[in-house]
């Protein structure tokens, strides 16, 4: 967004919710394409907040703290309570950790412990997710192919961070740098993620086949449980 600084937005809610909720406020961070540093004008700003104990009032007070600091139409995100946040689903935590910028408060602290079974667990659910829906759609809904599968390959993203943690136990943020460290169907879904995103036309055909074959191969992988990480 031109002449927009997240660094100000973010500066301008951690006021506004200290305003409000005080000492309630447990946590602060930034999350998704603005915490990556490749947002563009339709990107959301992606919030995380944590407070000690989240109601619906307090739900709705958060609410028009958003308006109050402005893009309230771009404003997305995540806000939860501390004990919910405590006891979350372990498969996500390893994401949340490496997806998620401090701003107030330290969210490993906030979070259960993971173990790469953890995210093994992850990755098969995910890719479980998009095998159904590529084969309902394909022999059930066709004609919503290629509607579907812009929004489909956006989640690969997410999956093939975590595959990449789990094969070398780096986390990369950027897409470019990512797919420099990819092969074999893993390049192939990153790359054709990286041209839906960038709004370059691929063949459906081409595309679903790659999505599922990639699925498929995640399925077919064997897991072992592992130590705890942090």
């Amino acid at each position: 967004m031109e002449g927009f600084d997240i660094e100000v937005y973010m500066q301008k809610i951690k006021q506004e919710l200290l305003n409000t909720f005080g000492d309630e406020l447990v946590y602060l961070g930034l999350q998704g394409s603005f915490r990556r540093g490749e947002a563009r004008e339709s990107s959301d700003i992606d919030v995380m907040v944590i407070l000690e104990e989240f109601t619906v009032e307090r739900m709705a007070e958060y609410r028009e703290i958003l308006k109050r600091v402005g893009n309230f139409n771009k404003s997305c995100g995540f806000i939860c309570g501390r004990k919910e946040m405590k006891n979350w689903n372990r498969f996500e935590i390893c994401q949340l950790l490496h997806e998620t910028k401090d701003y107030y408060g330290t969210l490993s602290q906030l979070v259960p412990a993971y173990s790469r079974q953890d995210v093994q667990d992850y990755l098969k659910t995910g890719a479980g997710n998009l095998y159904h829906e590529l084969c309902h759609r394909y022999i059930h809904a066709p004609d919503t192919l290629q509607e579907v599968l812009p929004f489909l390959y956006k989640g690969t993203f997410y999956l093939l961070q975590n595959r990449h943690w789990l094969n070398t136990g780096e986390y990369l943020q950027d897409r470019t740098e990512l797919l420099t460290c990819l092969s074999g169907l893993d390049q192939t879904v990153l790359q054709i993620g990286i041209k839906m995103r960038e709004g370059i036309s691929c063949k459906q055909e081409e595309a679903f086949e790659a999505l599922f074959l990639w699925c498929r191969e995640i399925l077919w992988e064997e897991t072992q449980h592992e130590t705890l990480c942090k």
